[in-house]
């Protein structure tokens, strides 16, 4: 099983730095998280299993917020597809925000419970003197940092498409929950 979530973490953050598309991304990340927590459960020790239960409230709700995000761009533009997007961040502030928290988190930067939990599994891992686990949950950890700030320079950043010069900020009924779980994940 540790093995396994080893693998599952570095092939799900391949898989997500090569997409293109915002929630394939986003899918790819939680695949890659659900590595961590494979590994962090399957050590058997106080804080691997500390660190993976804790792993799974705070991807659980970074991942939740950054999945309502990209479907309220999606619900605006009609695609979550990087390429065709761009320059969002003035018409969708309030999404902008809820994306960038949740990936803080996703990305595993301090303060947010995304760090602790997975300084919570690279430690128990080191730990153990698994090596290869943690080069694996090393490289998954920079990789995560590197993949979740592809959609907001593609999507926010950049250039404002000519199609979509009409988008404003997503329904209510979608912002309200994306802010509850940014405010909860902040907490």
């Amino acid at each position: 099983v540790l093995l396994l979530g080893s693998l599952t973490i570095v092939f799900g953050t391949l898989m997500a730095i090569r997409s293109d598309d915002a929630k394939k991304l986003l899918a790819y990340s939680s695949m890659s998280n659900g590595g961590y927590i494979l590994v962090a459960l399957s050590l058997g020790t106080t804080a691997g299993i500390s660190g993976g239960l804790y792993h799974i409230l705070a991807h659980a709700l970074a991942s939740s917020a950054a999945f309502l995000a990209i479907g309220a761009v999606s619900r605006v533009t009609g695609t979550t597809k990087m390429s065709e997007l761009g320059g969002h961040i003035h018409e969708m502030p309030i999404t902008y925000m809820v994306y960038l928290i949740a990936i803080i988190s996703m990305a595993g930067i301090p303060p947010m419970g995304g760090f602790i939990s997975k300084w919570m599994i690279f430690q128990s891992v080191i730990d153990n003197g698994l090596i290869f686990v943690g080069i694996a949950t090393f490289f998954g950890s920079i990789g995560s940092f590197l993949y979740v700030f592809r959609p907001l320079s593609g999507v926010f950043i950049g250039q404002l498409k000519p199609q979509h010069n009409h988008v404003k900020e997503a329904p209510v009924f979608m912002v309200v929950p994306m802010v509850i779980l940014s405010g909860i994940s902040l907490f």
